[in-house]
C-alpha cells in the first residue's frame, strides 16, 4: 500500500515576493484616501512594533483585522474578481521562478499540492486558479448575503 505524498506550499513570500494581503487591499484601494491614510499610519515603525508585540501576546493582528475592515460592502463576486485581476496583473510579476519549478517538478513525481496561507480566501482562490493547484486553505473572510462584512470567519494566521 502507498501513501500518498501532499506538499504544503505557502504563498506570501514562497510563491510570490508579496503579502498577498496588504498587498492586494493596497491594489483594491488605491484610489481610497481614509485606506491610504490607515496604511500610512500601520506603516509606522512605533505602530509595527506594538502591533508585533500585541499579536504575540493575545494573537491577534490588530492592523490586519483593522484593514480588512476596508472590504466591508464589497461583494463575494467583486472581490474574487479583483483577486483575480491582482493574481494576473500584479503578483505574476512578483513570481519566485525557483519554486513554480519545484511545483512542476513535484507534480511530475506524482506528490499533490495544497495551498496554505493565512492570506485571505479570494486572493487564496485566485493563486490556487493561477498555479493550477485546486486544493487550499486560507484566512477566510465573512459575508453576508454574499456581502463581506469586513470581518475574519476563519483565521489561519499562525495558526497553518
Amino acid at each position: 500500500m502507498s501513501k500518498e505524498k501532499i506538499v504544503l506550499v505557502d504563498i506570501c513570500g514562497t510563491l510570490f515576493q508579496s503579502n498577498t494581503t496588504f498587498d492586494f487591499l493596497h491594489w483594491l484601494l488605491r484610489d481610497d484616501k481614509n485606506y491610504l491614510r490607515f496604511e500610512h499610519i500601520r506603516k509606522l515603525r512605533i505602530i509595527g512594533f506594538l502591533n508585533h508585540h500585541v499579536s504575540q501576546f493575545f494573537g491577534i493582528d490588530i492592523m490586519r483585522n483593522v484593514a480588512l475592515r476596508f472590504l466591508r460592502g464589497y461583494t463575494h463576486e467583486y472581490l474574487y474578481y479583483e483577486a483575480n485581476r491582482f493574481c494576473r496583473n500584479y503578483l505574476d510579476k512578483r513570481k519566485n521562478e525557483q519554486v513554480f519549478h519545484f511545483l512542476e517538478e513535484w507534480r511530475s513525481q506524482g506528490k499533490r499540492l495544497v495551498l496554505v496561507s493565512a492570506t485571505i480566501d479570494c486572493v487564496a482562490h485566485a493563486v490556487s486558479v493561477y498555479c493550477g493547484i485546486p486544493l487550499f486553505l486560507s484566512t477566510e473572510l465573512s459575508y453576508n448575503n454574499q456581502v463581506c462584512t469586513g470581518r475574519i470567519k476563519k483565521d489561519l494566521l499562525a495558526n497553518k
